[in-house]
């Protein structure tokens, strides 16, 4: 399977990476051995990474189904860098769904850095004022 998550208890995070191509099995198959690992909490985040991905085979409707499963706790922050333009645009239709159905917290980035800033609760630099051009 291309697809893997592993668990880091001191971040409290779920990292979840792949490459290939994702599947709507795949990710329910992912989603349940994920539920079964006596490690997991409901209560940590999780970055998922798209980065990799050679192709998304999933219509609509699973990315709507998938949205609505429940694994992590509502207030539980999920990020998804997805840098490629059509997964960023399929993974902002999971994250409005996600939210609309389970009130859960769920952002798509296009970079890496910036999701973890994100759930690590830090926010990414702020580019500095502008400085007036020399007119001269």
């Amino acid at each position: 399977m291309p697809f893997a998550y592993r668990i880091d208890a001191d971040k409290r995070r779920v990292l979840t990476t792949g490459s290939g191509t994702f599947t709507y099995l795949e990710a329910i198959t992912l989603i349940q051995r994920m539920r079964d690992d006596p490690e997991f909490k409901p209560s940590y985040t999780e970055l998922t990474d798209l980065t990799a991905v050679g192709n998304i085979d999933m219509t609509m409707e699973q990315i709507v189904e998938l949205a609505q499963i429940r694994v992590f706790d509502r207030e539980s922050k999920r990020a998804i860098v997805a840098p490629n333009p059509l997964y960023f645009g399929m993974a902002r239709m999971y994250e409005s769904h996600h939210e609309a159905s389970s009130g859960g917290v769920a952002r798509v980035f296009s970079d890496l850095s910036e999701a973890v800033l994100w759930l690590d609760g830090t926010t990414p630099p702020q580019p500095g004022p502008a400085r007036p051009r020399n007119s001269s």
